[in-house]
């Protein structure tokens, strides 16, 4: 079910893969997913921006050189300035 152009759908996913990582924490596919929710969701809600870039931090840490990653961290480019 999608309502509000995907906003209910948008705000279970990052729960559901929350719940997957206490179960799997060093999965990379589901790190990646739970990075990858937060920054859509600060870049079309400007919500989480902060847990966003935290939580890709963390994945950067331990993949610093992936493609992926840091296509994320342009997304989020406007945290990462320096005031």
């Amino acid at each position: 079910m999608v309502i509000n152009g995907g906003k209910i759908k948008n705000r279970i996913r990052p729960f559901f893969n929350i719940k997957a990582l206490k179960i799997f924490p060093t999965q990379y596919d589901l790190n990646f997913r739970l990075a990858s929710a937060y920054v859509y969701r600060c870049e079309s809600e400007f919500e989480n921006c902060n847990k966003a870039k935290e939580v890709l931090n963390k994945r950067l840490e331990e993949h610093p050189n992936n493609s992926n990653l840091l296509k994320l961290k342009e997304i989020l480019e406007f945290e990462y300035q320096d005031n």
